[in-house]
């Protein structure tokens, strides 16, 4: 019962108490801001309009008959050498799984070279180059 009474006690103090320190603060007329009183655009004429139009044609058929197509393909369906460059083109170090008949390593794919890459590995020995054919499957780890 005491407790209460004197919690009650305490904030009244606190919310009937004014700022210990005061900050002068100057009195300032509103700001008054400049706004743009001329607009202007340009005009332009119909015949400038009708030679537009023709060009844009032109340019369109052209655009058409030089389209190729594009199609991206999953990380799933590429193979390995597809899978090495995509990784390799990437702005920044991927950690890969690649797996070989005898090892399996992890580490970051540095380089490529005449069929070979060179991969630091997390263990030892740091660094490995690996030939293309000897690859089976490769894997990201981490993005």
């Amino acid at each position: 019962m005491m407790d209460n009474l004197n919690r009650k006690r305490r904030r009244r103090r606190k919310e009937n108490t004014d700022p210990v320190m005061y900050i002068a603060q100057p009195k300032l007329s509103p700001i008054q801001f400049e706004r743009q009183t001329v607009a202007s655009s340009k005009t332009t004429t119909k015949e400038r309009n009708s030679d537009l139009p023709v060009k844009d044609a032109e340019n369109i058929e052209d655009k058409e008959n030089v389209k190729t197509e594009t199609k991206t393909v999953s990380y799933q369906e590429m193979d390995n050498e597809e899978r090495i460059n995509y990784i390799l083109n990437m702005p920044f170090p991927v950690k890969v799984e690649i797996q070989t008949e005898e090892k399996t390593h992890k580490g970051i794919i540095t380089g490529k070279e005449e069929g070979q890459i060179k991969v630091r590995t997390i263990a030892r020995p740091y660094r490995v180059s690996l030939h293309l054919d000897e690859i089976l499957d490769v894997r990201m780890i981490s993005l």
